[in-house]
């Protein structure tokens, strides 16, 4: 909607753009910034380049169990809390699992990195 909008294919003005998606109440903080985010796609493609090759300030310090809380948070916007902890039962689950093997076979690793586009 954001690139849509930069490019003037949707007659609402910027303030009554982000009103709306206020009063839609649904994962606010999320759409604002889609929103903002389409909106730099289109006027500035090579900045939002820029911006997705930054790596994340916590992501080589960010903890296993700090990061399934940052999925969940984001799951619950996205859907809902039921989602979002169905998710983390999974997780749990795998994590279980994982910690039940012998020590010779091999771990799950967690290497954190920056989310990169499929080629």
């Amino acid at each position: 909607m954001g690139y849509a909008w930069q490019n003037g294919f949707v007659p609402v003005g910027l303030a009554a753009m982000q009103q709306a998606i206020k009063l839609n109440g649904v994962a606010v903080e999320t759409n604002l910034l889609a929103f903002s985010l389409g909106r730099l796609a289109a006027a500035d493609p090579d900045a939002l380049e820029r911006l997705r090759d930054t790596p994340s300030v916590h992501a080589e310090s960010e903890t296993i169990d700090a990061l399934i809380e940052r999925a969940k948070m984001h799951l619950s916007g996205y859907q809902n809390a039921a989602w979002a902890d169905r998710f983390a039962a999974v997780v749990q689950r795998v994590r279980a699992r994982e910690q039940a093997m012998p020590a010779s076979d091999v771990a799950l690793p967690f290497t954190p990195a920056p989310l990169r586009r499929a080629s």
